[in-house]
């Protein structure tokens, strides 16, 4: 996204950017490795020394990114499989069990063979921590409140 700013060029897609350019924005030590990785991989190309994005847009398979320190974001069945992680200097998509257990499925929980049949099930799945803690809540509310007597409904004929 930083690549779109206007300091460097009119064009909104497809602007080459030199290694320099990049650092102003991604402030990784390993920035070398990673654009080497990113290269390699066919996610970046590069043009007369200066980098360009494959896709237009830079979308590449992996575009939400999960940090172990923050609450995760929503998997959903049209991108379940596009999450990924920074992992020992790399990026990659998590797994399909990783996703069931976002979900909160149990790791014997038993996922479809097909991966992309398998994110999309587990997109459009409620997260079971979820269901829980909410069907738990109703319960108790409903234990712990008092019985309403018919007397305190003001009925109304119409």
């Amino acid at each position: 996204m930083k690549r779109r700013n206007k300091e460097f060029g009119q064009h909104q897609d497809g602007k080459l950017l030199t290694k320099e350019q990049i650092s102003t924005f991604s402030k990784n030590t390993n920035l070398d490795s990673i654009l080497e990785s990113l290269v390699t991989k066919k996610y970046l190309q590069i043009i007369n020394g200066k980098y360009k994005p494959v896709a237009g847009n830079f979308s590449f398979e992996v575009y939400k990114f999960l940090d172990p320190s923050k609450i995760a974001v929503t998997l959903v069945a049209s991108d379940a499989n596009r999450l990924g992680v920074y992992y020992k200097g790399r990026i990659r998509r998590i797994t399909t069990r990783e996703a069931a257990r976002l979900q909160g499925f149990p790791d014997s929980f038993i996922i479809h063979s097909n991966d992309d049949k398998a994110y999309y099930q587990l997109g459009n799945s409620v997260s079971i921590n979820v269901v829980k803690a909410v069907a738990e809540e109703l319960l108790l509310n409903l234990v712990n409140s008092k019985k309403p007597q018919p007397e305190q409904y003001n009925l109304v004929s119409c």
